[in-house]
């Protein structure tokens, strides 16, 4: 006896099965021959101490009780005119107030900077002993259309002199 002989259609489909049972089992074999990959990266990005970088800060090494001392020379070297803010800490707001032009500020202080420019501002800190071995912290940024640069929590200690 002779076996059955497939019809065309059903020859097509026992074909396409095993097309797609041939194709999962290969794909599982490629799928699983990676669990995870290494890409080699490079980065190249110079690190500069904050008196010479284009947002220029010479913080002072300390400020002392009873006294207005110099907290933050900020320097513009970002090739335009930018608004510069100093901000206390919230944590740094009772340690005194920032001073600018001789003129108190509080808390925060904002100003224009051309290009080039340096501005000091400083520290008013009352006659209060319990601030000696504080902390002022505080951030400095620059800002104009297109530009945003922060310097955050940079600290000079409170000593009483």
């Amino acid at each position: 006896m002779r076996a059955p002989r497939l019809q065309s259609s059903e020859g097509v489909f026992v074909v396409a099965c095993w097309l797609v049972v041939a194709l999962a089992g290969w794909q599982g074999v490629v799928a699983s021959g990676y669990t995870s990959g290494d890409a080699a990266r490079h980065s190249d990005a110079a690190v500069t101490a904050d008196d010479g970088a284009a947002h220029g800060l010479a913080v002072n090494d300390s400020v002392s009780v009873n006294a207005s001392d110099r907290l933050v020379t900020v320097t513009n070297r970002l090739g335009r005119e930018v608004t510069v803010t100093v901000a206390l800490d919230p944590d740094s707001r009772d340690v005194g107030e920032l001073v600018r032009d001789g003129a108190s500020a509080g808390d925060t202080a904002t100003f224009a900077l051309a290009a080039g420019a340096s501005e000091q501002v400083s520290i008013d800190v009352p006659d209060d002993g319990s601030l000696d071995g504080r902390d002022v912290v505080f951030d400095v940024t620059a800002d104009d259309v297109g530009l945003w640069v922060n310097a955050s929590n940079r600290s000079v200690p409170v000593t009483s002199s």
